[in-house]
């Protein structure tokens, strides 16, 4: 049972007028396959515990969407995910929801995408061996550093702001 979530990414304050509110991307999530699951653990670059769900994240930028959009709307869809599953536990030791990319290590674009947005490269992975023999790099999310992110980011906006707000009434 292959359970789908997709979002869109639209253009958000920060980007020229005419693209707020138009769509820049998508960011979809899947349950990731047994089969590439088995490879990772074997060759040990995951370790998951007893009962955890793994979720694979793919995304495609809109051509000409705006710098930093994606990453943006990667790290809201992926707070959305968390949010959504009742079993994800901030206080937990051992995270029982894994979201992993994969991505060709000469996109750099997406490898930046992902690492703006608190995921960690954990080694290579061939991920389709029946279509291409050559290594994608497994990137897993860190949710503490997706946070870290997010709170940056909003005491960023929030500064931007109070500094409008103190110039407009200068």
């Amino acid at each position: 049972n292959q359970e789908v979530h997709m979002f869109a990414v639209s253009g958000s304050e920060g980007v020229a007028k005419e693209e707020v509110g138009e769509l820049q991307g998508w960011v979809w999530f899947y349950n990731d396959e047994e089969s590439r699951l088995a490879q990772v653990r074997e060759s040990g670059l995951l370790i998951l515990p007893k009962g955890a769900e793994v979720l694979e994240v793919s995304f495609a930028r809109y051509d000409k969407a705006a710098s930093g959009q994606m990453e943006s709307g990667l790290r809201q869809a992926c707070t959305v995910i968390a949010a959504m599953r009742v079993n994800q536990d901030d206080d937990a030791t051992e995270p029982t929801l894994i979201v992993t990319a994969y991505t060709n290590p000469k996109n750099v674009a997406s490898r930046r995408v992902l690492e703006r947005s608190g995921f960690v490269a954990k080694g290579d992975v061939v991920y389709d061996p029946a279509d291409d023999p050559n290594p994608d790099i497994l990137y897993v999310l860190d949710w503490a550093r997706l946070n870290e992110i997010v709170h940056e980011k909003s005491d960023e906006i929030i500064k931007e702001r109070l500094e409008t707000i103190n110039s407009e009434k200068s």
